[in-house]
C-alpha cells in the first residue's frame, strides 16, 4: 500500500478516471461519490465517454440512476479524485494534475508518484469496487441499491467471477457483504457476462477501442494491449479474426508502437487466447508466457488479466 497525505476536501470535487469507463469505474466513480456526499462532500461522480457494455447492462436494467460530464464541464471542478485510475496516460487534457487530491486503485503498475498533492491508497485486491466497498463497511454508512449493485457487478467481473488469479480474500468479503443486501435474479452474472460478449451487428474496432492499455515505459517502449472479456472466446474470435488481425496491424503502424496485441479472456472455460501480428510482439509474449504461436494465435489454459500480464512482459524489455 502507498499512502500519504493531502489537504481535506474542499470546494467541488469530480470523482473520475479515463473517459470510457468499465465497470469497475464506472461503479468506484458513483460508489465513491454517493460516500463522500453522505459524509458532506460536494462530490460529483464524473463519468466521461461511452460507458462499457457490462456497465450498461446493470445501468439500463436495474434502473440505476447516473449521468455523464461532458470534457468541457471538467475544468469547472475544484479538485478531484481518481478511482481504478493511478496513470495520467488517457486522463483528459481538462484536469490539472496537481489538482488531483486523491487516488483509489489497485494496480501493480502505476504512476501514482506524479500525483505530487495526493493521498494515495493503492492496494493489491482483485478490484478497485473492493477497496470503495470497505470504506462504506467500516464507516457503517448506507448505500443505495444502485451502487451495491454496481460495486458487486464489478468485483465479480473484475475477479472474473473469483477465479482471477487477482482474486483475494478481501473482494470475496465484499462481494459476501453486498450480496447479503441484493436481492439479484440467479442468473445475474451469466447475464452481466453475456452483455459483454454480444458482438452481433456492433462495430468489433469500436469494442476493441473500449478495453485498451497504452503504455510509454520510460520514453523507450511503448506498447498497447487490447483486451476481451467474453463468453464462447474462441467463436468470437474465430468470427471476427481477420477484421482483428487488421486492426492490430493498422493501430501498430498509426501509433507507431513497438509491441501490440490482444489477449482474450473465456469466462466460462477458463483460458487466454492472444492475438499478434508480428514477430517481434509473438517472440515477447513466447518469452515471458511461455508460449509457442501457430500463425497469428495460441490459446495459454488458466486465465491471466491484462494487469498481470504488463509487470512480466516488462521484465523483457
Amino acid at each position: 500500500m502507498l499512502d500519504s497525505k493531502s489537504e481535506s476536501l474542499k470546494g467541488k470535487i469530480l470523482v473520475t478516471a479515463q473517459p470510457n469507463p468499465d465497470i469497475d469505474r464506472v461503479a468506484c466513480i458513483i460508489g465513491y461519490s454517493e460516500l463522500l456526499q453522505k459524509q458532506g462532500i460536494d462530490a460529483h461522480p464524473g463519468i466521461v465517454g461511452n460507458i462499457h457494455r457490462e456497465a450498461l447492462f446493470i445501468l439500463e436494467n436495474f434502473n440505476v440512476n447516473y449521468s455523464k460530464v461532458s470534457e468541457k464541464s471538467i475544468s469547472g471542478f475544484d479538485e478531484f479524485i481518481l478511482v481504478d485510475s493511478s496513470s495520467r496516460t488517457g486522463l483528459s487534457e481538462n484536469i490539472d494534475i496537481n489538482k488531483v487530491v486523491e487516488i483509489i486503485d489497485h494496480r501493480k503498475s502505476n504512476e501514482a508518484h506524479v500525483f505530487k498533492n495526493a493521498k494515495i491508497q493503492i492496494e493489491f485486491v482483485g478490484a478497485a469496487a473492493t477497496l470503495i466497498v470497505e470504506k462504506f463497511m467500516e464507516s457503517g454508512t448506507e448505500l443505495s441499491e444502485g451502487s451495491r449493485i454496481l460495486l458487486y457487478g464489478a468485483i465479480v467481473s473484475n475477479t472474473l467471477n473469483f477465479k482471477s488469479n487477482t482474486t483475494t480474500g478481501r473482494d470475496k468479503k465484499a462481494a459476501e457483504w453486498l450480496k447479503k443486501r441484493l436481492n439479484l435474479p440467479k442468473d445475474f452474472v451469466r447475464r452481466m457476462f453475456l452483455a459483454k460478449s454480444d458482438f452481433e451487428g456492433k462495430n468489433v474496432r469500436d469494442i476493441l477501442m473500449q478495453d485498451c492499455k497504452s503504455v510509454d515505459k520510460d520514453a523507450k517502449v511503448r506498447f498497447s494491449i487490447f483486451q476481451l472479456e467474453v463468453v464462447d472466446l474462441e467463436r468470437i474470435i474465430k468470427d471476427n479474426k481477420k477484421e482483428i488481425l487488421g486492426f492490430l496491424k493498422e493501430d501498430k503502424i498509426k501509433q507507431n508502437l513497438d509491441y501490440i496485441f490482444l489477449t482474450g479472456v473465456d469466462l466460462e472455460k477458463g483460458f487466454n487466447m492472444f492475438l499478434a501480428v508480428d514477430d517481434k510482439t509473438k517472440s515477447l509474449l513466447e518469452k515471458a508466457l511461455g508460449i509457442k504461436f501457430s500463425g497469428n494465435a495460441v490459446r495459454r489454459e488458466g486465465l491471466l488479466l491484462r494487469k498481470e500480464i504488463i509487470p512480466i512482459i516488462e521484465r523483457y524489455f
